[in-house]
């Protein structure tokens, strides 16, 4: 009894040791890989000399895009002026 339950333990980890788990590193000789290491996955380059200037430029376009396209559905004249009467003063 106490054979048979041993001999089924054994068996359970020899086939969990051949589901083909890799603990190697993917080959980048092969064309289907892409470099690896830090920075390397991101489309940008940090290390540029004026990398903030266009962080932060696209962080506030992204920021005020949003907005900008609000009022400009609104139909919120920005430019028209508006006299003590409540008349509109173009110009």
């Amino acid at each position: 009894m106490f054979a048979r339950s041993a001999f089924r333990a054994n068996t359970a980890a020899s086939i969990i040791g051949r589901r083909g788990f890799h603990s190697t590193r993917s080959q980048l000789g092969s064309g289907f890989h892409y470099p690896e290491g830090p920075r390397s996955n991101i489309p940008f380059n940090p290390l540029t000399k004026f990398f903030f200037v266009r962080y932060w430029a696209f962080m506030a376009t992204g920021f005020a895009l949003p907005f900008a396209i609000a009022v400009d559905f609104s139909g919120y004249a920005v430019f028209v002026d508006f006299d003590a009467f409540g008349d509109e003063i173009i110009g």
